[in-house]
């Protein structure tokens, strides 16, 4: 479970070393360092990874969704869809990119986007939900 660095590190982490895992939680992460400049270049931190001109192969190598094809779930992904720190593109691209390789929405992953929510839960009905959505998904997916 991790959210918003936490959620990119779950990414990295299903698509790099999946077998370490029994299941995944994202919420709010990133999944592409390159596209990110366009979309959030004020993103504290950001500019700690370099000039993105000059570093774009690296940024592509350690962003997920570059290695989308050895993803290995399951994987929950939960994003804000008013996100406007980590933008809910980012989320929508990488289960575009799964669909694309052949992994079942349902099976190997689930994807909720929550309209009303941004980057952090503040109302009491958005915690109750998201946190009803772990529950549910780590009941189905791990052994009791």
């Amino acid at each position: 479970y991790g959210a918003s660095y936490g959620g990119y590190l779950t990414y990295v982490q299903m698509v790099r070393c999946p077998k370490v895992w029994a299941a995944g939680i994202a919420v709010g992460g990133l999944t592409d360092l390159v596209a990110i400049y366009d979309s959030n270049p004020d993103l504290p931190g950001l500019h700690e990874m370099g000039d993105p001109t000059a570093n774009t192969a690296l940024l592509r190598q350690r962003s997920p969704i570059t290695h989308a094809d050895q993803f290995e779930g399951p994987l929950l992904m939960l994003h804000g869809a008013e996100d406007m720190t980590s933008p809910v593109s980012h989320a929508r691209r990488f289960r575009e990119a799964l669909l694309e390789h052949g992994f079942e929405e349902g099976d190997d992953f689930e994807y909720h986007e929550q309209g009303d929510q941004g980057h952090a839960l503040v109302e009491h009905e958005q915690i109750t939900n998201h946190w009803r959505t772990v529950e549910r998904f780590l009941t189905r997916h791990l052994d009791p």
